[in-house]
């Protein structure tokens, strides 16, 4: 089974109804993180069933 040990992803995350920011996914085991990015203050108190939903920007080939 292939790591995923140091893969970085940037995004787009529903942290609301009707509110996406953007976002970068760090997988570090259990020092896994999601940093979120907004100009304007939001909550996280709506998340339908607690889940922070997105998804990844593709790869481009080199």
């Amino acid at each position: 089974m292939a790591s995923f040990e140091g893969f970085r992803k940037s995004g787009t995350f529903t942290v609301s109804p009707a509110v996406e920011v953007q976002g970068d996914l760090i997988l570090k085991g259990a020092k896994t993180t999601l940093d979120l990015y907004a100009k304007d203050f939001f909550s996280t108190h709506a998340l339908q069933d607690g889940c922070i939903l997105g998804w990844l920007a593709a790869s481009t080939p080199n």
